[in-house]
């Protein structure tokens, strides 16, 4: 071998083009030879991704996108009634009431409309503060200082027959105002009120300090025993209190620390901490989801989260047990005040074990949980408008059977406020056909006086329907979710899969609930709950019913895959959380309408960037001084050069020529596109054409056009897709009518419409008159070969494809140093790029064969197909065998060997 490779290094071999063939012959030979690789592209295109980056957007920020579909939205102004962007918001400027208010003398009474926005302006602000009780003011008029508002509610009753509950809200809440006005010394502020109260009130405190005394756990269960009550009445803290925690786990602290230091068999014991996230933080004393840096794992802040990972700066520092004593000392040593929190990471106290935060594993079920309570809920609120304009639509019809009272109620009063809005119209209509008889009179006419008072007094009964309609509007019964028929369906549906809401905690699910409403066959239930009810009910609905079904239909099965995954009881491979990160990109692409918790910034983490960025390869990257970037015009075997467009020639001991094939986009892209950043615009316009086309026909029905229609089908299941080709069956002849039959069912199955034995034009219509309508034409028609760089010299060589003709060494004939592989080639009949991956590997051993005078391996076809139809689905074909989608699935429809190819092929690391 060593031989082999000194021969191989002194060689100048040059591989003309850096397509996919000339990627794996440059993989070879990189460090074998001097290479040089030309291509007059600076990125290398992956054609097997080309078509699913047809129909994948970029999602590279999705807060980005979620704030630009914000901003779009219109908003209307409460005070000029002006509609505009949420864009232009901050620079919409209009008379306001503010104004006025802010100018009124201070001994004015306020106005009803200055209470609510005083009263607005004071709940905005005590939900933005830390505590909820206390906010602060910065600029307040003719007072120089800040001025900090502390929130007391009213009491109902007072202290002596409150509750305990609420007698300690109010003890909180004084000592936020003492440690307020004190500055922050509300021990010294305490002391000093005690000293100058009544000796009675001392006393009594005397008194309760000497009766403090500690019952143990034996002692209590017996009083609670004699009692005859439940640890419910019993307690006086909550049981997952930091005081019960530290009290059960006291003893419990030893013996983990000893377990961690212990071996067996010279193996360290490892302690792993569950929990929900509650739990945990109080478990390392930290302040948790309500604090500063509320991340156990790291030390991001919530403004940080709010941000996406491209903008946060600084990779964030990881917290462990020694920045955790760290922190805890700093806030010691500011004398554990509380508003020092913020300043020391929110770390409090000692954590209850030493177990490494690295070996703390994240609540995934409860994030799930939480993530589907968000879906339903959204799900749920479609549904809920959907009623509303059930009403309104009912309102002008007949009202529906199986309505509730409500629901019907609702109806009249829309219909009332209808029926006026319509006789306004038709004064109105009136009125602009007397105005057209006034214009034609002259002042002197008697008619004009008439015509006038007409009118007036028309105008004047318009007004007042339409304030009748509005005040009939505005008595219209809320309609509440339970009242609408559709919603109602919805929560039938759920008892009928037997899954209930809980009676507390937000209506939520738990994790064997959320487990049965994720299988297929009852997401497909509670999925056409509104078209089954808008086809009976308003099938003038029913087109906007079957849009919502089939949205969150998709979203639904997107996160059982992603719930399934993350909650298993093993350890997350690469590949697994590789596969994680896939299906949180895809909820994204379709989660339009739910705005996600922005603090569980892990998600944010896996987030991937559009598949149309990833099928283009730097081949600088790549190949770093042996790429060339340059148009090959010619290749002369006589001075063995080969010579670009600049005039240059570059000298080679053997030529490797793998120009490859061209053909429509989106299969192919022509060469003149040499930047990524500009090929990258071409499939994200594509994707916005398919997007918004609702009829798309492919023509031609070859590998390239039946991948393209499952790749459509998969994303867009409700697009109707046909295929038209002039052959009588779909891909090539030459592969096993088993393998076409599989691949023309799942077609049939997915909704493809096959239009085969005519031959198209232009215009899309068959021979037999077959017209074809259609909002987009995707062009499959097949390849030609780019022939530009060898066609001057190798002329002889060529074959009416305009191929090169080539041995069984894959040599040019009647040339020993050049040789052909790929689609430039006629060794194969099929042109894929996993046959030129094949020629590559033949090509590989005859190079080092050539130069060291052994023996050449012939190359040979093999009957190999892979024929992916979206992600799920597929055929694939070796040799005499053929498989079907579950294993076309893992083999290639999952991923179409991206990953793989930018990490074994062009030596590079994929960036999610």
């Amino acid at each position: 071998m060593g031989s082999q490779q000194s021969a191989l290094q002194e060689k100048k071999i040059v591989v003309v083009g850096g397509g996919f063939a000339g990627a794996h012959a440059a993989k070879h030979l990189k460090d074998k030879c001097h290479l040089t690789i030309i291509d007059p592209r600076e990125y290398l295109h992956y054609t097997i991704g080309s078509l699913r980056a047809s129909v994948e957007p970029d999602i590279t920020s999705p807060r980005a996108y979620f704030a630009t579909a914000f901003l779009r939205q219109e908003c209307t102004c409460m005070e000029c009634k002006a509609t505009l962007p949420m864009a232009d918001e901050g620079t919409h400027d209009c008379q306001s009431d503010i104004e006025k208010m802010m100018s009124r003398p201070l001994d004015a009474l306020p106005t009803p409309s200055m209470e609510a926005l005083g009263s607005h302006i004071l709940k905005t602000k005590l939900q933005q503060s830390e505590d909820g009780m206390a906010v602060s003011f910065k600029q307040v008029v003719c007072i120089c200082k800040p001025l900090t508002a502390i929130c007391m509610p009213k009491p109902r009753v007072d202290s002596g027959a409150a509750s305990q509950t609420m007698i300690r809200r109010r003890s909180k809440l004084l000592e936020r105002a003492r440690d307020i006005v004190s500055g922050g010394a509300s021990v010294e502020q305490l002391r000093h009120e005690i000293s100058k109260s009544s000796s009675e009130l001392q006393n009594d405190l005397q008194g309760i300090n000497d009766a403090k005394v500690m019952i143990s756990a034996e002692e209590f269960l017996s009083l609670k025993a004699d009692m005859g009550s439940s640890w419910k009445r019993s307690r006086v803290e909550k049981c997952d209190s930091m005081y019960n925690l530290k009290l059960a786990f006291g003893s419990l602290k030893k013996q983990v620390n000893d377990l961690q230091e212990s071996s067996w068999r010279d193996k360290k014991f490892r302690a792993f901490a569950f929990g929900n996230y509650e739990y945990l933080c109080k478990m390392y004393d930290v302040a948790g989801a309500s604090g500063r840096h509320c991340c156990l794992w790291c030390y991001t802040t919530k403004l940080q989260m709010r941000q996406p990972p491209t903008s946060q700066g600084n990779i964030i520092e990881a917290r462990t047990l020694e920045t955790l004593q760290r922190d805890l000392q700093n806030f010691r040593n500011d004398g554990s005040k509380p508003d020092c929190m913020k300043t020391c990471n929110n770390v409090i106290e000692e954590p209850l074990f030493n177990i490494p935060l690295d070996q703390v594993c994240i609540p995934g079920l409860h994030i799930s949980l939480g993530l589907f309570l968000k879906h339903f809920n959204s799900y749920e609120d479609k549904l809920h408008e959907l009623d509303i304009k059930l009403a309104a639509t009912m309102s002008i019809n007949d009202i529906p059977a199986q309505t509730t009272q409500k629901f019907e109620e609702t109806c009249q009063k829309l219909a009332e406020a209808r029926a006026l809005e319509e006789q306004a119209d038709d004064l109105n209509e009136t009125v602009m056909l007397l105005r057209e008889h006034l214009t034609g009179l002259s002042k002197a006419d008697p008619n004009t006086e008439i015509y006038a008072a007409m009118i007036r007094d028309h105008l004047k009964e318009k007004e007042k329907l339409l304030k009748e309609s509005k005040e009939a509007k505005q008595q219209t019964p809320k309609l509440k979710r339970a009242d609408g028929p559709i919603v109602r369906k919805l929560e039938e549906t759920l008892q009928l899969i037997k899954v209930h809401h809980q009676a507390y905690h937000g209506r939520s699910f738990v994790g064997n609930q959320v487990h049965r409403c994720c299988q297929k066959e009852n997401i497909d239930k509670l999925m056409s709950v509104a078209p089954d009810a808008m086809g009976s009910l308003c099938p003038q609905l029913l087109p906007e019913a079957n849009t919502i079904s089939r949205k969150y239909r998709t979203l639904f099965r997107l996160f059982s895959v992603c719930h399934k995954q993350i909650n298993v009881c093993s350890v997350l491979s690469d590949e697994d959380i590789q596969s994680l990160a896939y299906i949180v990109q895809c909820i994204h692409v379709y989660d339009l309408v739910i705005t996600l918790n922005l603090r569980v910034h892990v998600w944010f983490d896996w987030n991937i960037e559009g598949f149309e960025s990833k099928i283009f390869v730097p081949h600088a990257d790549a190949w770093g001084d042996s790429f060339k970037q340059g148009w090959a015009t010619s290749i002369d075997p006589k001075k063995k050069v080969v010579v670009l467009e600049s005039c240059e020639e570059v000298p080679y001991d053997i030529v490797i020529i793998a120009t490859g094939s061209s053909g429509p986009f989106p299969g192919k892209l022509g060469l003149n596109i040499v930047t990524s950043e500009e090929a990258e615009t071409h499939y994200q316009k594509l994707q916005e054409q398919i997007k918004l086309a609702s009829k798309i026909t492919i023509v031609g029905g070859g590998a390239i056009g039946i991948e393209m229609a499952g790749e459509i089908k998969s994303d867009f299941p409700g697009k109707d897709i046909t295929v038209v080709d002039s052959g009588a069956d779909i891909v090539h002849s030459s592969f096993k009518e088993k393998f076409r039959q599989r691949a023309r069912k799942q077609l049939e199955d997915m909704g493809v419409n096959l239009l085969l034995d005519g031959s198209e034009t232009c215009t899309v219509k068959t021979d037999t008159g077959q017209e074809i309508i259609s909002d987009l034409v995707i062009l499959a028609t097949g390849l030609h070969a780019n022939s530009d760089a060898y066609e001057s010299n190798f002329a002889d060589r060529m074959d009416d494809k305009r191929l090169l003709k080539v041995n069984d060494f894959l040599q040019v004939e009647g040339y020993e140093d050049v040789f052909a592989i790929g689609d430039c080639n006629n060794a194969d009949q099929v042109k894929m790029a996993v046959k030129a991956q094949n020629q590559m590997a033949v090509l590989a051993y005859n190079l080092e064969a050539l130069a060291t005078n052994r023996r050449m391996k012939p190359y040979k076809e093999e009957s190999i197909m892979s024929l992916s139809l979206g992600r799920n689905a597929g055929v694939t074909q070796f040799k005499s065998f053929v498989f079907g989608p579950l294993f076309t699935k893992k083999l290639k429809s999952e991923d179409v060997w991206i990953g793989q190819f930018w990490k074994e092929t062009m030596k590079l690391n994929l960036q999610n």
